[in-house]
C-alpha cells in the first residue's frame, strides 16, 4: 500500500521532528522538512507531496500564508495550517487561501492524524468532482446532475465529515485529561469520607460519579466511531457459549430495571450453542440495546429470548416502552440521530450507541433488525450463525512484560520507601498523581518536560518512571523513553506509559516501543496500586 507523502514546513526544529515522528508512527511518509516559505514552494514543485503541513509564522520574507497560496494555485496541493497564533488578522488572511484545516499548537498526535486523513479525503473527492464536471461539461443535463452531486457532497462533507472528524480527533485528550482528575478525586473522597458525610453529600458524590462515567462512555463511543469510520476496528473472534454471554449482559441491567420497577423476563434456548464473536465487543453492543430498553421504558417489562433455528442463533429484546415513530425507523442506526432532537429533547444521549452496536454486530457477522410503533414498545432481533468450530479457552494474548519477583523473594531485600519519577506537564494531573503516591506511601520526584526529567535523574535515584506520552514542550514521552532505555543504569527500572491514548491496541503499541507497562487515563487509586505492585521491586 502506497503511503501518503506529507511535507512539513516548520522553522522550530524540535516541533518539526515531533511532527515527523508522529506522522511516521501514523503510517505517513515525510517527504521533507523545510523552514521557509520560499523553500516550501520550491520543494512542493520538486516532490509533489500529497499534503503540506504549514506553520504560518516562518523565517524569511515569505510567511506560511503566502507560501500556501502559491502552492495551492500552482500545484493544487492541499495545505493544513499549524499555528500557535489565533490573531484575527492572520486567520482572515489564511482563510482566503482556502486551507483544508487548522491545528492550533500544542496538539495531539491523534488530532493531527484525523485532520490529515479528513483533508486528504476531501481533496481527493474535490478532484474527483472537478474531473467529472470537466468530462460532462458538454451535456447540460449531466452537468446539472453533477452540480447537484457537488452540492450534496459538499453539504455532507461540511455537515458530517469535517465537523465530526475534527471533533473526534480532539475529543479523547480534551475529555480524558480532566476526567482523570474528576474520577480519581471522587474515588478517593467517596472511599475515605463516605462514612463521615451526610446523605445529601453522598447523593452529590454519586451524581459526580455518574456524570464522570457518562463522559467516559461518550469518549469511548467516539473513539470506537473513529476506528469504525477508518476501518481500523480490530476484532478478536472466538467461539463462545451464547446463552452465558447474553445472561452476563442482562445481569448488568438488573439493578437499573429494578430501580424503575421494571420486570425482566428471560427465556433461553438452553443448549450449549456457540457463536463466534469478540468477547469484549459483543457485550458492549448488546449492552447498548439493553440499556436503551431500560432507558425508554417507564413501566412494564423487558423480555429477552434466545432461540436456535436452521443453525442461526437469535436474540430478541422486546420492551413495553415508548416505542419509535414509523417515519423515524429508517434512521434508527444513523450516526448522531435521535427521535427527539433540539430543545424539546426528553432523553439524554449523543445518538451514538445504536450506530456503534449495529456496526459491531455486522462486523462480527451478525444481523440486527428492529420493529416498533409509537406507544407500543420496541423489538430488536439479533441473528448470528451458530459456530461449528472447536471451542478453546484461550487467554487474551498480551505482550511479554518483565518478570516480577515473588513476594517471598522481595521481602528478603532491604526494605526502603520506593521513589518514582513523575513526568507529566498537566498541573492538575501532577497534583493528583502526587496525592495518590502519598496515599500509597511512595516518594516521588516530578518533571514537566523530558529535559527536566533527564536533569532530575542525574540528581535522584528512582525505582520507577511514570511517563506521560503527550508533552506540550520539547521531547515527547516516547522520545524520553528512547533517551533513557539504552542507559545501563536505567535498564532494570520500570518505565510506565501514562496516557490518554487509550484506544484498543494502543497498550500493545506502547509495550512494543519499549515501555514495561501501561496506565491509561482516567485511572483510580486501585489502578495505580496494582500497577506499582506488579512493576516496582519491593513494593506490595
Amino acid at each position: 500500500m502506497v503511503k501518503e507523502k506529507i511535507m512539513v514546513v516548520e522553522d522550530n526544529r524540535p516541533v518539526a521532528e515531533f511532527i515527523q515522528d508522529t506522522l511516521r508512527s501514523s503510517g505517513y511518509d515525510v517527504s521533507d522538512i523545510v523552514s521557509s516559505g520560499e523553500e516550501a514552494v520550491k520543494k512542493a514543485e520538486q516532490l509533489s507531496p500529497d499534503l503540506v503541513l504549514m506553520d504560518i509564522i516562518l523565517e524569511g520574507k515569505m510567511d506560511g500564508i503566502e507560501a500556501s497560496k502559491q502552492i495551492r494555485d500552482r500545484f493544487n496541493i492541499p495545505v493544513i495550517y499549524l499555528t500557535g497564533h489565533a490573531e484575527e488578522n492572520l486567520l482572515q488572511r489564511a482563510k482566503i487561501t482556502e486551507p483544508f484545516g487548522y491545528i492550533l499548537k500544542p496538539f495531539e498526535g491523534k488530532e493531527l492524524h484525523t485532520t490529515i486523513k479528513m483533508a486528504i479525503y476531501k481533496h481527493k473527492k474535490d478532484n474527483e468532482l472537478k474531473k467529472r464536471m470537466l468530462e460532462l461539461q458538454d451535456s447540460r443535463t449531466a452537468m446539472l446532475n453533477v452540480l447537484e452531486d457537488v452540492t450534496e457532497a459538499r453539504e455532507a462533507l461540511e455537515k458530517s465529515d469535517r465537523l465530526k472528524n475534527v471533533f473526534i480527533g480532539m475529543m479523547s485528550h480534551e475529555l480524558r485529561t480532566p476526567l482523570n482528575v474528576i474520577l480519581g478525586y471522587v474515588d478517593i473522597l467517596s472511599t475515605d469520607l463516605r462514612s463521615l458525610v451526610n446523605e445529601e453529600r453522598r447523593e452529590m458524590f454519586d451524581a459526580i460519579v455518574r456524570g464522570g462515567e457518562r463522559l467516559k462512555k461518550l469518549v469511548d463511543d467516539i473513539m470506537d466511531i473513529s476506528q469504525i469510520e477508518a476501518d481500523q476496528m480490530k476484532l478478536y473472534m472466538q467461539p463462545i457459549e451464547a446463552d452465558d454471554l447474553v445472561k452476563n449482559c442482562v445481569n448488568e441491567i438488573v439493578i437499573p430495571a429494578r430501580n424503575k420497577s421494571l420486570d425482566i423476563i428471560e427465556k433461553y434456548h438452553g443448549d450449549k450453542t456457540h457463536i463466534k464473536v469478540d468477547r469484549l465487543r459483543f457485550p458492549q453492543a448488546l449492552g447498548n440495546i439493553l440499556q436503551n430498553a431500560v432507558k425508554y421504558t417507564n413501566k412494564g417489562s423487558i423480555n429477552i429470548t434466545t432461540e436456535v433455528e436452521n443453525n442461526i442463533y437469535t436474540i430478541t429484546v422486546k420492551d413495553t416502552g415508548k416505542g419509535i415513530k414509523k417515519d423515524f425507523l429508517p434512521f434508527i442506526f444513523a450516526l448522531f440521530r435521535q427521535e427527539d432532537e433540539g430543545y424539546k429533547r426528553k432523553y439524554e444521549g449523543a445518538g451514538l450507541g445504536l450506530y456503534v452496536s449495529q456496526r459491531l454486530f455486522t462486523s462480527m457477522g451478525g444481523k440486527i433488525d428492529v420493529d416498533s410503533d409509537e406507544g407500543r414498545g420496541t423489538e430488536f432481533v439479533l441473528s448470528f450463525p451458530a459456530s461449528t468450530e472447536k471451542v478453546l479457552i484461550v487467554e487474551e494474548e498480551k505482550p511479554e512484560l518483565p518478570d516480577v519477583k515473588r513476594h517471598e523473594e522481595v521481602k528478603k531485600e532491604v526494605e526502603r520507601k520506593q521513589t518514582v519519577l513523575v513526568l507529566e506537564d498537566n498541573p492538575a494531573n501532577v497534583d493528583y498523581i502526587q496525592f495518590l503516591l502519598r496515599k500509597l506511601q511512595v516518594d516521588y520526584v516530578t518533571a514537566a518536560s523530558g529535559k527536566d526529567a533527564l536533569e532530575c535523574l542525574e540528581e535522584n535515584s528512582v525505582d520507577g518512571m511514570l511517563i506521560d506520552i503527550s508533552l506540550a514542550t520539547g521531547m515527547s514521552g516516547v522520545e524520553f523513553l528512547e533517551r533513557v532505555k539504552t542507559q545501563d543504569r536505567f535498564k532494570n527500572i520500570p518505565k510506565i506509559a501514562v496516557t490518554a491514548h487509550a484506544m484498543k491496541g494502543q497498550r500493545e503499541e506502547f509495550i512494543k516501543t519499549g515501555f514495561d507497562d501501561y496506565l491509561p487515563k482516567p485511572f483510580k487509586l486501585k489502578d495505580l496500586r496494582e500497577l506499582l505492585a506488579r512493576t516496582l521491586k519491593g513494593y506490595s
